[in-house]
This record gives structure tokens, sequence and C-alpha cells, in this order.
């Protein structure tokens, strides 16, 4: 993709996790996004789709659809990268429309992404289907030289007869070998749905049992899980930490050294994921920034409108320096001529408030469902 400016602009939009069509706060708030932040591109983090979206072919061609709507509007090319949920949720009985194994259903729902965008899906420089589909795009200046190269990975859903995420094997990290031989040099960025484990490094085992309280949350949170380092209670990095950790992060439990191979190419700026809806932080960890990104879908998901929204990364291209900013619900309801009033702050409006809004929403779309 060629830009003109000397900075790339990027919208990424993770866990829509779209089941109604439309899913109308989602829609204004993707809209609002766009015709305001005005990005260059739009990379879906995973999880675009869910349960009811899934369940015929005819129902995913209407969910990429009504994903796309807002795209189209403002004619802003897009890419995409699996999530646990793209491949989790379709039944069976969809999957043998395309294939016995998964990479075959993999092949077959990237093509219905890219038919669906039409010339608005960016077509890849690269693409491997070791593992899923992974894509490369190299993002080039005003002169068509290569400045930036951007990674999609698929990270899989669950492990064979495991309970815990699948994670980049070593077939994908050889692909990404491979083509950083291709243009070595130039900063790289990652994007997939799951986190790596490293993202606990500045976590500190704790001899007790540990909860704390997030700044946006009254409750205490308990932090503990599997992971690759082994079964312990956590402290968050405050220290080391920015943005918000309103969550546990959620990686896979086995290790298999994708974060090693990103370091060890000297050149990788920073890795993004989503899954974890209530979460924006950004550590860095070993020169890389581990960076998530908040849920998108406010009626299908969890977390509400004060922590859900999407992430507006712009890139340097001459430097391959970046910044994030996360633009929530109600961030979003302050842009001029937005039809997000209902999430204005003022007058009181305060979480409980939020609540029933997420929960109204929920209820009118069960009842216009009954309605048809």
């Amino acid at each position: 993709m060629k830009v003109q400016a000397e900075r790339c602009r990027i919208l990424l939009l993770a866990d829509l996790h779209r089941r109604d069509f439309p899913d109308t706060p989602c829609d204004a708030f993707v809209r609002a996004v766009l015709h305001n932040e005005h990005p260059d591109m739009v990379l879906f983090l995973g999880d675009m789709l869910d349960r009811e979206s899934c369940q015929t072919v005819e129902r995913l061609r209407s969910g990429i659809a009504s994903v796309l709507a807002p795209l189209r509007e403002t004619q802003t090319p897009f890419a995409f990268v699996f999530g646990n949920h793209d491949y989790e949720m379709v039944p069976s009985e969809t999957r043998r429309h395309f294939g016995t194994d998964k990479a075959s259903v993999k092949r077959r729902m990237a093509a219905l992404w890219a038919e669906a965008g039409g010339d608005l899906f960016l077509q890849p420089d690269g693409i491997s289907e070791a593992e899923g589909y992974n894509s490369i795009y190299y993002i080039r200046d005003a002169h068509d030289k290569p400045c930036l190269a951007l990674f999609l990975f698929d990270t899989g859903d669950k492990l064979p007869g495991e309970e815990t995420q699948d994670y980049v094997t070593e077939s994908q990290q050889a692909w990404f070998k491979e083509q950083r031989q291709r243009q070595p040099g130039i900063p790289a960025f990652v994007f997939q749905h799951i986190a790596v484990p490293e993202v606990f490094t500045y976590f500190r085992p704790a001899k007790r049992h540990i909860a704390f309280r997030t700044p946006r949350q009254k409750r205490q949170v308990q932090l503990t899980c599997p992971t690759a380092f082994g079964e312990r209670w956590l402290q968050p990095p405050y220290r080391h930490m920015t943005g918000e950790m309103c969550e546990r992060p959620c990686p896979p439990a086995v290790n298999g050294g994708e974060f090693r191979t990103l370091c060890a190419d000297g050149n990788v700026k920073a890795l993004f994921f989503g899954h974890d809806h209530r979460n924006s932080f950004t550590i860095p960890t070993a020169g890389i920034d581990l960076v998530s990104i908040p849920g998108c879908g406010l009626l299908h998901g969890y977390g509400t409108p004060q922590i859900r929204g999407a992430g507006v990364l712009e890139i340097s291209l001459a430097a391959g320096s970046y910044t994030k900013r996360i633009v929530t619900y109600y961030e979003a309801a302050k842009y001029p001529n937005t039809n997000l009033t209902v999430l204005r702050k003022g007058k009181g409006l305060e979480r409980r408030s939020a609540q029933f809004y997420f929960y109204a929403q929920r209820i009118a779309g069960t009842l216009a469902r009954i309605g048809k």
C-alpha cells in the first residue's frame, strides 16, 4: 500500500463479535471514528463474527457485508486476521461446505472476506497458509519504496484436546524469517488476535493470594492463570505499564517461541493484539512494545462503553516510530456531527447508565428478531 504522507494512520478494530445485522451502536461508533480520524487503512484483529452470524454460508456473507458497510461509505481499505471465534463458532454444517480440514476452512473464509471487500480489500504482498491465514503488507512511500512491514499472524483457536489457546507455530515463524530476509532492515509491526506469554514478563510472583483494584473498577480483580511460566499469582506491572489493564491477559499456556523470534529480528517495533476486551495497555518488553487493543463490539461481548473502543495507530514512515491512542465509545461521542449522543458524558451518566444502555440495546435487538 502506498502512502503519500509522512505518516501512516491505521485504525485497529478488535473483537466485534458481530451477531446482529446491523449492530447499530457498533456501526455508529465505527462510522464516527472513520469520519473523524480519516485512517489510511483498517486492520481487523480477529473475532469479527460470532455464533448466529456463522450458521450458514449466506449468514457469513451477510455478516461480513454488515461489518464492512461503514468502510464502504468512506472507501477505506482494510486487511484482517482471524481470531479464535472466527473458527470456533462456525458450525460443523457450515465447515463441510468449506472442506474437511482447518486450512481449507480458513482459506474459504478468507476468500469470502476478500470477495465481500472487493476493491477495498488490500491484496497482501505475501500469504502463508501455515497453521491458518497469515499475511504481510508493505507500506510504501511516495517513491514506491517499502519502508514498513506489517505482519498479520493467525493465532488459531484452541489446542487439540486442550482448553488453552493456540500459539504462533514454528512454521509460521519460519515464514516470518523468510519474508524478513527479502526486505531486511525495515521496521516491522506484528498484529494478531492473542497475546504472547511474555506479556507477564514484568509481573512478579506472589506467595499469597493477591487482588487489586483497577482505576475504573471498584470491585477487586484477582490475577491467576496458567501461563507458559507455570501456575502462579501475579501482580500488575504498574511501574512499566501505560494504559489500562481491567482483566488479566489470556495468552496461550504453551510458549511457542514467537516472541524470541521477533526479538532476534531486531527491527520489530511492536506487537498488537486483542482478545481481552477490557485491556488497553502497553508494556515495553525487550525492545518490543506489547500493545493490547480493547474490544470494539458493544452488544455481544463484555465491557462497558467507558472501556470498549478502537485503537488509532500512527506510524512515521521515516523513523519507524509510532503513537497509539485508544478511542472509546465515550470519546467518540465527543466528535462533532456524531449520532452517539446517548453515550455523551454529562448530567450524571455513570457506569450504571452505560450498563443499562448495553442491556437495553440487547433487549431491543431480541425484540426486533422476534418481531420478524
